[in-house]
């Protein structure tokens, strides 16, 4: 094994969890233990031999705290890669507090714009199909600076993970750090 995935899955409503390790190249299923806690990963790792461990190269996850706690403790050779999914997920919360501090700063004529549009800013912007909303939307864009660059931002990262070169991916990931950073 040299690249893993780590992921949980609830088994019945409510707070019970899962934790499953897949062998990424292969596919094949490799553990699953009770709850989603670092030593439940722990646990596994445990049970493979040093040159086992030396092996992973990297493992793919979400940003579950234990298990990037669990990873680095146990193989601190290994990348960790998070997911599109979580990662974009993620920046909506930045886009959120980033939409209601420009709300806070704009001018009274201005704050009509910003009404409504949460769920605007976390929609791909191909999936934006009432006219009202991307009118609104171009509005906005027009209307901030800020918040044009944050939705810059939100589309980059699709992208990235679409890279077959590392050497691209790098260069892409650089450009869009170059533009989160005043």
């Amino acid at each position: 094994m040299r690249i893993l995935a780590v992921d949980e899955i609830a088994i019945r409503k409510g707070h019970n969890y899962l934790t499953v390790v897949v062998d990424f190249l292969t596919g094949r299923v490799v553990f699953v233990g009770k709850d989603r806690k670092a030593k439940t990963l722990k646990r596994f790792f445990n049970q493979l031999s040093i040159c086992q461990r030396k092996k992973i190269q990297a493992v793919a996850m979400d940003m579950w705290d234990p298990f990037i706690k669990a990873v680095r403790d146990k193989l601190p050779n290994a990348k960790i890669v998070f997911d599109l999914f979580h990662v974009v997920s993620s920046f909506g919360h930045v886009i959120d507090k980033v939409r209601n501090s420009e709300l806070r700063k704009a001018s009274k004529e201005d704050k009509h714009v910003y009404k409504g549009s949460k769920y605007l800013f976390l929609k791909n912007s191909r999936n934006i199909r009432k006219h009202s909303h991307r009118r609104q939307l171009k509005e906005l864009l027009a209307l901030n600076q800020v918040i044009n660059t944050v939705m810059i931002l939100k589309e980059d990262p699709r992208h990235i993970w679409t890279y077959r070169s590392r050497t691209w991916a790098n260069k892409a990931l650089k450009h869009w750090c170059d533009l989160a950073l005043p």
